[in-house]
């Protein structure tokens, strides 16, 4: 892991995309840099399932997430994010139990989102942060993807070979929490993890916030494979 192979062509969440994700060309002038599905576990039971698909045009990228849930409610987000990382809009909806919308996008260092509860007159909520600021909303497993790649990227320079991936804070906002605020994400190293019954050698990162340890484990093409959370009894492994 020290040493990742860079490429400039596939930017998602920052000005770096890491090499070795597979891009398969997609419909029209889009890119598929990932896609698949996420099992969420809690107690070892399935309580939810998240559909994603990264795709990168040619000046922003955009990140699809359905979150069906065991019950048959669910919700779905859009995060579109230009060249340099820095956001263009977010857009998230639920139907049930009630339906609800919000759309977070930057102005001049400030933020700004608009969100509509059920029948409830709009509220639009400002907040002062850049456009850098990372989106990492609730329940949405592919954010921690893309804020794993963007900590890759920011330890990575375009040219050499060699990544020095120190611990690194980084200032996020929740939309739905309607929260800003920071984490923590630090590469621990690689490790063997069971993962669907097959033992698989993995890299391994840990992601901090003031209330929560996230356990995040990427395989050598930078792919999101296992989340655990293990103060909600919750994991999180790839389909």
């Amino acid at each position: 892991m020290a040493r990742i192979s860079l490429v400039l062509g596939v930017i998602v969440s920052s000005v770096l995309a890491i090499a070795g994700s597979k891009t398969v060309k997609s419909s029209g002038d889009a890119t598929l840099v990932d896609a698949g599905s996420f099992g969420i576990f809690q107690r070892g039971h399935r309580v939810a399932t998240e559909t994603f698909r990264v795709e990168q045009r040619p000046e922003y990228s955009t990140t699809t997430s359905e979150l069906k849930l065991t019950d048959g409610t669910g919700q779905s987000s859009e995060l579109q994010l230009w060249s340099n990382g820095n956001l263009r809009k977010y857009m998230w909806r639920a139907t049930a139990p009630e339906k609800a919308e919000s759309v977070l996008e930057p102005g001049d260092q400030v933020l700004t989102q608009r969100v509509r509860m059920g029948s409830e007159k709009p509220q639009q909520i400002p907040y002062i942060l850049p456009a850098s600021t990372i989106v990492l909303d609730d329940y949405f497993f592919v954010h921690r993807e893309l804020l794993t790649w963007r900590y890759l990227a920011s330890g990575c320079v375009s040219g050499e070979s060699k990544c020095q991936l120190l611990k690194a804070q980084l200032g996020i906002i929740v939309p739905r929490q309607h929260t800003p605020g920071t984490v923590t994400m630090e590469y621990v190293g690689r490790e063997q993890v069971v993962v669907r019954g097959t033992q698989q050698e993995l890299n391994r990162f840990n992601l901090k916030s003031e209330d929560q340890n996230w356990q995040l484990w990427l395989d050598d093409h930078h792919k999101l494979v296992r989340i655990l959370i293990t103060s909600e009894n919750t994991e999180v492994v790839r389909d």
